[in-house]
């Protein structure tokens, strides 16, 4: 199982979230689509983007109140800060990888119509 598919889940049952169908999940490939969904997902209210800043926030409270002195402690709360930003990165790249889709398709349509235009 991926990292960020573990890591969703682990999200999803800490905050008390239901998962979502399996229905609902097979919308489409596509990566414009994609990454639309997930930009109106991480940006919305109380969304992805909230979620795990909220989480960050209290990783980084809890390392505070555990005290300098143990280590281990402060570093699962450094490793679940960790994976996080890593989920955070994946859920950017993949907004990121939609919107250069886009740019590609208009930048080709571009292309294609000074081709036609130099043709006549």
């Amino acid at each position: 199982m991926k990292l960020l598919t573990r890591l969703t889940l682990w999200l999803a049952r800490k905050q008390g979230l239901a998962i979502v169908s399996p229905e609902r999940l097979a919308s489409g490939s596509d990566a414009v689509e994609r990454g639309i969904r997930w930009d109106a997902f991480y940006r919305e209210q109380g969304g992805l983007a909230d979620m795990i800043a909220g989480l960050r926030k209290t990783y980084f409270e809890s390392a505070s109140a555990v005290g300098h002195r143990d280590n281990d402690k402060l570093y699962e709360f450094a490793v679940a800060d960790r994976m996080a930003r890593e989920l955070e990165r994946e859920v950017i790249q993949i907004i990121v990888s939609g919107k250069a889709t886009v740019d590609r398709q208009r930048q080709a349509e571009r292309d294609e119509a000074a081709r036609i235009l130099r043709a006549i």
